[in-house]
């Protein structure tokens, strides 16, 4: 029984050696993958990390600033965004399936006619104009 369980052992050690070979083995390959990556275009990435810190230093600072004006920024965002909710989901409830009433400005990425007629898409419309204008006060 000894016997057994030492070869079994052994078996066990020789798959481990040759499994940390092969890994030895695509780690280089990975590195040298790497090592031979174009670098990206700048310019078609998106925002960097330094755009994200200024935008969240400014946020502090006008926070501290002034923070009932942030507060009340947030209460209108959020009184607006929840009404504009619930008013959908009344006209659901109704049975109705047409779109809110839609107060926001003409905006040429609504264009279409589905943006006004259909009241999924005429939801999300209002909600990004709701959130864009939260964003730029």
């Amino acid at each position: 029984m000894t016997t057994k369980e030492t070869d079994a052992g052994a078996d066990r050690l020789e798959e481990l050696h040759k499994n940390l070979a092969r890994i030895e083995e695509l780690s280089e390959r990975l590195v040298a993958a790497m090592s031979r990556k174009k670098a990206l275009n700048s310019d078609l990435q998106g925002p960097g990390q330094e755009l994200y810190t200024k935008a969240a230093s400014a946020y502090v600072a006008e926070l501290v600033e002034s923070p009932s004006k942030v507060f009340e920024n947030q209460v209108a965002y959020w009184s607006k965004a929840l009404t504009h909710y619930a008013e959908a989901q009344k006209s659901l409830m109704q049975g109705s399936l047409e779109p809110p009433q839609d107060n926001t400005p003409a905006d040429p990425r609504f264009a279409g006619d589905l943006w006004a007629q259909h009241p999924y898409f005429n939801f999300i419309k209002q909600q990004y104009l709701i959130s864009a204008e939260a964003i730029s006060n």
